[in-house]
């Protein structure tokens, strides 16, 4: 008898390719950023210990994208940083904004994550390739000081815009948001610190005070290296914190209170800025009524009359102490009401002097401009006070078209959107078409287009602006 004798089939192994594709990846990001951590530091324990935790940060980041949305809002308002790379410095800013972008196309790889070009992207694109065409091929001779400038222009505004507008819903805009405040009010409350215990000789209470762009003033600037687009931030966030507190809605938060409106306009008076104190009020007593007159239906929380009242009987004496402390510095606070308008004296001479010296160069080529970062053919250290000037001196008409181009629409469709934005979206759409107006007035006084935090503001607007359009055409059909 033949008896039929059957191999054992071994057990088939079904390997799920995009399960093992991350695990791969995830293994080699982890190797690659401890080499670098390692090469960088030269073998030097502390500073093997200080790039290891920078290796670590990036790593998360890179295996996280919403780790990475969170590194790049923090560096965003920490641009006053930088630090040796071997012979190069890098900001923080700048590393942020390479880690997210990293994390954004390694997560569009592995994940299939749907990569988002919105129009405003799409502009800012523009502007940088004319940009590079009118200072590589039309004043090459100034190529020299337009490089690095562009090269920073591209990785704040390109680099951010690419990066919000893959936030995809409101809810991630009102995370995101919400996360942008609570580093503000690290950022207020590290500012208060710097200012109590001020100490020159001691860089954690020097780094958050500055004397000014002619040492004619003391100013709170925070972790930022601009002083004007830290009480932008302190700005919004108290617009925000007020919006909440009028909304009548089931949404509370408790981040949103009277104490925590008093910290950031207490840091919008120690930041010394005119132009934002300009802008804040524009947006308080003109912008804000605007939308509440068309609104159709307002509903205010009554509380909000009373924790109103709160906050100006509190404010009366923090206004004072701050009054006070700046005089007795040797600053006279009322002298920057009074010299408000000012040509004659202090940074308003400075203003008119750059003024006078962008205009007779732009005449010579209104069209097309001079170049970027041309103005400092003039002297190394020179520079534009005034963003819009700056646009115009370097990319002519051309080139201030298409950042009208950008702005324009969004000015337009920001204050429509808080007219109409209902429940508990209303309060965060008001405030950041408010916060990126202030950015927008700021930059008239600065050139913060060049840094990401102002593109950050923008940035938030337009990916509102394109969720709420979506959801209102979605129901009309």
């Amino acid at each position: 008898m033949l008896v039929q004798r059957t191999e054992k089939k071994k057990p088939r192994i079904d390997w799920d390719v995009s399960e093992l594709r991350r695990k791969i990846m995830v293994a080699g990001l982890a190797l690659l950023t401890a080499a670098l951590a390692t090469l960088a530091s030269s073998f030097d324990p502390v500073d093997l210990a200080t790039y290891l935790i920078i290796a670590v940060v990036a790593f998360f980041a890179l295996k996280y994208f919403e780790f990475s949305l969170g590194i790049f809002i923090a560096a965003c308002t920490m641009n006053l940083f930088e630090f040796a790379v071997g012979p190069y410095a890098i900001r923080v800013e700048t590393l942020g904004l390479l880690i997210s972008v990293a994390s954004l196309l390694i997560h569009a790889l592995v994940k299939r994550r749907k990569i988002v070009l919105n129009k405003e992207t799409i502009l800012v694109m523009l502007y940088i390739m004319f940009t590079l065409f009118v200072s590589y091929f039309l004043f090459n001779h100034t190529w020299v000081w337009s490089k690095p400038g562009i090269l920073q222009l591209t990785l704040s505004s390109l680099g951010t815009m690419f990066i919000i507008a893959q936030v995809g819903s409101m809810k991630e805009v009102r995370a995101f948001t919400d996360v942008l405040v609570v580093v503000g009010l690290f950022q207020a409350l590290y500012g208060f610190l710097g200012y109590i215990f001020y100490n020159p000789d001691n860089v954690l209470f020097s780094t958050p005070i500055m004397t000014g762009q002619l040492s004619t003033s003391l100013t709170l600037r925070g972790l930022f290296f601009e002083a004007n687009l830290f009480s932008v931030l302190m700005g919004f966030c108290f617009i925000l914190c007020l919006t909440h507190m009028a909304q009548k809605t089931k949404y509370k938060s408790k981040l949103y209170n009277p104490i925590t409106a008093l910290i950031f306009a207490a840091a919008i008076l120690l930041g010394w800025t005119r132009a934002v104190w300009l802008s804040l009020a524009i947006c308080l007593f003109i912008v804000i009524p605007l939308i509440v007159l068309f609104q159709k239906k307002v509903v205010i929380h009554p509380r909000f009359i009373f924790k109103l009242v709160f906050m100006v009987c509190l404010l009366v004496p923090v206004g004072f102490i701050v009054i006070q402390s700046f005089n007795a510095n040797g600053v006279d606070f009322m002298s920057k009401i009074t010299n408000f308008a000012s040509t004659e004296n202090g940074s308003g001479s400075f203003r008119a002097m750059i003024f006078d010296i962008t205009m007779s160069r732009w005449e010579q080529s209104p069209f097309f401009g001079r170049g970027y970062f041309s103005l400092k053919e003039t002297s190394p250290t020179a520079w534009i006070v005034s963003s819009p000037l700056a646009v115009l001196h370097d990319t002519g008409i051309i080139g201030m078209i298409i950042a009208l181009g950008l702005l324009i629409p969004l000015i337009v469709t920001g204050f429509k959107l808080s007219i109409t934005a209902k429940g508990e979206n209303r309060p965060y759409i008001i405030s950041i078409y408010c916060g990126s107006l202030m950015a927008i007035i700021a930059t008239c006084f600065t050139t913060a287009h060049t840094l990401s935090f102002f593109w950050l503001q923008l940035g938030l607007l337009a990916a509102a602006i394109k969720y709420m359009k979506d959801r209102s055409e979605a129901l009309e059909r």
